[in-house]
């Protein structure tokens, strides 16, 4: 059955399975030092939300999505629009950032961090093709802990060309170290992931914390 809807809306979010993930983020709970368990890892998932100015003339029971290449669905059951959602990423993955000048537009590449709790990504900056759905990190030592990775164009925004999202710029991530007293900034290379430099600090950088860049 052909179907037709005026717009389709992707929207990328970093999902749990359920709302529990916010009580063990209590104040007391994080007072505690405790580590928040991993029984629900995170991963991330893409809701595509077709949109249309007549509800009442799609088909029901249908896919609605026309999205190549996706699992997403959103299937029309009376009066409302059920979407379930595509996997983009494994599970053990927060803090997913992409490259600014695809704010708006179809992006290929994603960046995140690995959560604390022990899981594959534990102490890595991961970089995942949400195409493909391959994964490539940088990993520190076990006392590494990454923040939110920031992707920092070369230049200003311009028109992006095809085939350069993840170049022309470096990717940062502010990582705690629990081992030692020298926390550091650490500079990938966002194509490769490699390590091209870190700078240290004898100042303490609080884990998982969101950052931002300022040019001046």
């Amino acid at each position: 059955m052909k179907v037709s809807v005026s717009f389709q809306i992707v929207a990328d979010i970093n999902c749990y399975d359920s709302p529990a993930v916010i009580e063990r983020l209590d104040l007391k709970n994080l007072r505690s030092n405790r580590n928040i368990d991993d029984k629900e890892p995170p991963s991330i998932q893409r809701f595509v939300l077709p949109l249309t100015s007549d509800l009442s003339s799609l088909p029901s029971g249908v896919n609605l999505i026309t999205l190549p290449n996706s699992s997403a669905t959103a299937i029309k059951e009376r009066h409302e629009i059920v979407l379930g959602p595509e996997t983009l990423s494994p599970s053990g993955l927060e803090l997913p950032t992409i490259n600014p000048h695809y704010q708006g537009r179809p992006s290929k590449f994603l960046y995140a961090a690995g959560t604390i709790c022990r899981n594959h990504f534990t102490n890595s900056v991961c970089k995942v093709n949400t195409e493909e759905k391959e994964t490539v990190l940088w990993k520190g030592t076990d006392c590494d802990y990454p923040g939110e990775p920031l992707f920092i164009p070369e230049q200003d925004f311009r028109e992006p060309l095809e085939g350069e999202e993840d170049a022309g710029g470096v990717l940062i991530s502010a990582c705690s170290n629990s081992g030692r007293d020298e926390d550091f900034l650490v500079f990938l290379n966002p194509k490769t992931m490699t390590e091209l430099g870190r700078a240290t600090f004898k100042a303490r950088i609080p884990q998982a914390m969101h950052g931002f860049f300022l040019r001046e």
